[in-house]
């Protein structure tokens, strides 16, 4: 699901920035879905929770409303039209070397 990357990512609850590997030495995003967590927000690849700042997107071209709108959906356990609808604002986002999760079947 993820395009590969030399530098290993942390798993788990990583809480890793998702800035650019030039802002912060850390590895890129390579592949973003979005999941409802408690704690770690919407932010997900497949080794675990990514940054759930706004400061951690910016670099990344999403907007703060866009990012305001995920954290909503989290919080309140939004449905799958609106998870869809989300996944096309952060298609139209996020550069392309950024695989954003397909929209939830049906949608």
């Amino acid at each position: 699901m993820t395009g590969g990357t030399s530098v290993p990512r942390s798993s788990g609850f990583s809480y890793d920035s998702a800035r650019p590997v030039e802002a912060t030495g850390a590895a890129p995003v390579t592949y973003v879905e979005l999941r409802h967590h408690e704690y770690a927000g919407p932010f997900w690849d497949d080794e675990g929770g990514l940054g759930e700042d706004y400061a951690d997107w910016e670099p990344y071209g999403m907007t703060r409303a866009t990012f305001d709108a995920c954290c909503r959906w989290c919080e309140t356990g939004g449905g799958d039209e609106e998870k869809a609808r989300l996944l096309a604002l952060l298609r139209a986002e996020l550069p392309s070397s950024v695989e954003v999760e397909s929209p939830p079947a049906g949608e």
